[in-house]
């Protein structure tokens, strides 16, 4: 609503938001078109957050052309990929996790731009952790390898504009890739059980991520069984 009502008043912006000026969207660096709201219908959330920054610094500056848009654009972008690295520290830092590859954080960080059925993945990610890791500690496991895992679970989630088929297949192949350990690609690759769980580890996963999504509130399907 509020980059809405700033095009509807802006009088660069105005004619091609009611359609007059259709065929000269502001397509910027990316594949990123800021034309007629195009950059606020993006699937992809983070690429939607860079057009509805960019174009509020557009209207709010005044100064609409093709120059400036990919200037604002480029800086937008940067910013973003540094909010992405706090993002991905962040959720690191609070389930004290060690020795996490810097694509693996980029990738963490990703997810709080990415929802599904209304859940934030990236709290979701970070509450499956914690779960996880009590469900541990309950039955004398490794509380930081179950933390572990259960964060990195849905990391393929932040990759699925990218790449076709499963985001727990997908994720588990990148985890691998970055060196994570045979357990922990395991347990993300079984969490929705395309491949057979095979350790406790998996199960525990499974059921961090059940409780997590199937809470009262956390997802919209959640909330309408409650009404």
């Amino acid at each position: 609503d509020q980059v809405g009502d700033a095009v509807g008043h802006h009088p660069g912006l105005a004619g091609a938001r009611s359609g007059e000026d259709e065929q000269r969207p502001l397509t910027v660096l990316d594949g990123l078109s800021l034309g007629l709201v195009e950059a606020l219908e993006q699937v992809d959330r983070r690429r939607r957050e860079v057009g509805r920054r960019s174009l509020l610094k557009l209207v709010s500056d005044g100064r609409i052309h093709p120059a400036r848009i990919e200037e604002v654009v480029t800086k937008t972008q940067e910013e973003m990929d540094g909010l992405i690295k706090e993002a991905g520290d962040e959720a690191v830092l609070k389930l004290d996790i060690n020795r996490v590859h810097p694509e693996i954080k980029k990738m963490l960080g990703r997810l709080k731009w990415r929802y599904s059925y209304g859940q934030n993945q990236w709290e979701h990610s970070q509450e499956c952790g914690f779960l996880c890791g009590l469900m541990a500690s309950e039955l004398g496991m490794n509380v930081m390898e179950a933390r572990r895992a259960a964060l990195l679970h849905d990391i393929g989630k932040a990759m699925t504009h990218e790449l076709e088929g499963s985001h727990a297949i997908n994720g588990a192949n990148f985890l691998q890739k970055h060196g994570e350990s045979a357990a922990i690609v395991h347990a993300v690759k079984a969490h929705h059980e395309e491949i057979k769980p095979e350790t406790a580890l998996a199960h525990l996963v499974i059921a961090a991520d059940s409780l997590s999504g199937g809470r009262p509130g956390a997802r919209r399907e959640a909330i309408e069984s409650y009404i």
